[in-house]
C-alpha cells in the first residue's frame, strides 16, 4: 500500500501542470505589537521544542494573513531540518485552515510526508523489539 501511495505521489509531483517553487523564506509581514515576523515566531517555537500550529493559529487570530508560500516554505524548511512530523502537521493545518486551494502538489507532498512518518514509526518499533 505504501509503495502505491509513494508512486502516485511521485507521479503527481512530476506531472503536475501547476508549477511553483517552495520558497525558503516566509512570513515577511511585521506585527506592530510584537515587532516580529511569522518566521521569527516559528523559529522561536522550534528552538524551544514547542508546537508550531499554535503559533500559526495565533498569527491568524491577530489578523495577519498566512500566505500559501509561507506554509509551503515552512514545510520545506521543516523537512530539510528532518522535522518530518512537524512538516506533516503544518501540511495538515494548511488544508484544515483553507489557507489556499490545495493543489495536486500539496496532496503529493502530504502523502510523501505521511509515508516518511509511518516509515520512521515502523523503524522505531523494530528497534524497540530488537535492540
Amino acid at each position: 500500500m505504501t509503495l502505491i501511495l509513494q508512486l502516485h505521489a511521485r507521479r503527481i509531483l512530476a506531472y503536475s501542470n501547476k508549477s511553483y517553487s517552495l520558497f525558503r523564506s516566509y512570513g515577511t509581514i511585521r506585527s506592530p505589537e510584537a515587532n516580529q515576523t511569522l518566521q521569527n515566531r516559528i523559529k522561536a517555537a522550534l528552538s524551544n521544542n514547542a508546537q508550531i500550529i499554535p503559533v500559526l493559529d495565533q498569527w491568524q487570530q491577530e489578523g495577519y494573513q498566512v500566505k500559501p508560500s509561507d506554509i509551503r516554505g515552512l514545510i520545506k524548511n521543516l523537512l530539510d531540518s528532518n522535522r518530518i512530523s512537524q512538516a506533516l502537521e503544518a501540511s495538515q493545518w494548511m488544508g484544515e485552515e483553507k489557507v489556499c486551494n490545495i493543489c495536486p502538489k500539496d496532496y503529493a507532498a502530504r502523502l510523501h510526508l505521511t509515508e516518511k512518518v509511518l516509515r520512521l514509526r515502523r523503524s522505531r518499533e523494530v528497534l524497540r523489539k530488537h535492540p
